[in-house]
């Protein structure tokens, strides 16, 4: 009787993998998230509203752009070196 039993318990180990196997092959064939993934998607769609909202309308006393520009000694406009101080 003992080696029946480890057949049966055996056998429903390998039913229960091929299901999990089935209900994953089956939710990829019709496009269906798990609960984790359709989480993520909510985070994600979350995120891409507030970006999209911060680069719409957001204070832009909170973020902005420096533009540093080196500048040679005796440059004149736009950076170009005077023709007196090229050697």
């Amino acid at each position: 009787m003992g080696e029946n039993e480890e057949v049966s318990v055996k056998m429903v180990r390998d039913i229960a993998a091929a299901l999990k196997d089935l209900v994953a092959v089956t939710r990829n064939l019709y496009g269906l998230p798990t609960v984790q993934e359709q989480a993520a998607l909510n985070i994600a769609a979350e995120r891409l509203v507030l970006d999209k909202a911060k680069v719409d309308g957001g204070d832009e006393s909170e973020t902005g752009v420096i533009e540093i520009t080196a500048t040679l000694p005796g440059a004149g406009e736009k950076g170009r070196v005077k023709e007196s101080c090229q050697g």
